[in-house]
């Protein structure tokens, strides 16, 4: 599946299953969609697929959300997917705001620290964003007040890693129609 034609760019290849995360992804009538597999599947390297290319094309504003331990790795696997498909020159990661910045669309990248905090154990903190999409990397590790305050802030959701017995509503299907 090639998502976006660059000049720079390799053709993206992809397996069924993260082609048809991906094209979900891309549908505006989905809301959520959930991705939930073994180790090793590429559900990172999905999420990251599709932030990069959709703030490659327009300006955006996306949240990803990783907990502390999980940084390292996940900014890893960002830097691995924007080296693969040539983007990494249009991209600087600024590591004080904790922000990935686009320069030719003006997109910002959030990374969002999901540990809860006793003083906002609401997730007040991420009120004031408006997001075209939030990446959940590790539902498991999500308080639900975040979930349901990052649900909140943005009509598209890319979530990975959901245990089955997890109580957040709505987690019976793969992906959820607005």
């Amino acid at each position: 599946m090639e998502i976006l034609k660059y000049a720079n760019m390799k053709k993206i290849e992809l397996s069924p299953d993260q082609q048809k995360v991906l094209s979900l992804l891309k549908d505006d009538t989905i809301r959520e969609v959930k991705y939930s597999a073994n180790l090793c599947y590429g559900k990172t390297w999905v999420g990251c697929v599709w932030v990069l290319t959709e703030c490659l094309q327009k300006k955006k504003f996306f949240g990803i959300t990783i907990n502390k331990g999980d940084e390292r790795r996940f900014l890893r696997t960002f830097n691995l997917v924007a080296q693969h498909y040539g983007f990494n020159e249009n991209i600087k990661y600024n590591e004080i705001n904790r922000t990935f910045d686009f320069n030719n669309t003006k997109s910002i990248v959030y990374l969002l620290n999901a540990e809860m905090q006793k003083a906002d154990e609401r997730y007040e903190r991420w009120g004031a964003f408006e997001l075209d999409g939030v990446f959940i990397d590790n539902l498991n590790d999500l308080h639900h007040n975040a979930y349901l305050m990052l649900r909140s802030r943005t009509n598209k959701l890319y979530i990975t890693n959901i245990a089955k017995n997890r109580s957040i509503d709505t987690l019976n299907s793969l992906w959820i129609k607005k």
